[in-house]
């Protein structure tokens, strides 16, 4: 085992998405992300699995991409103001 080499990162994403309306209350939702998260890397190591690393550093870079689908389904809400004389009817 060894301490991390850098204790502090940058950690970054961009996406973009569409949504497609094909009915008014179904929609399917298509987007993309990537995030990357920086570099981890180690100090040398000095045993890995009880046989000596010969000062072995490892270095990994995180990053991801990502495409997903999703749908959507959405009811209509309809509200009646008892308030008013008309009996307003308001639909979101």
């Amino acid at each position: 085992m060894a301490v991390a080499a850098h204790p502090t990162n940058l950690a970054w994403s961009l996406g973009a998405g569409l949504v497609l309306s094909i009915t008014p209350n179904f929609k399917i939702d298509v987007s993309y992300r990537y995030i990357d998260m920086g570099g981890i890397g180690s100090n040398r190591l000095e045993y890995c699995l009880n046989q000596p690393c010969f000062n072995e550093r490892h270095w990994f870079h995180v990053a991801s991409n990502d495409v997903r689908l999703g749908f959507k389904h959405g009811v209509r809400l309809c509200f009646v103001s008892l308030d008013s004389p008309d009996w307003l009817l308001f639909c979101l």
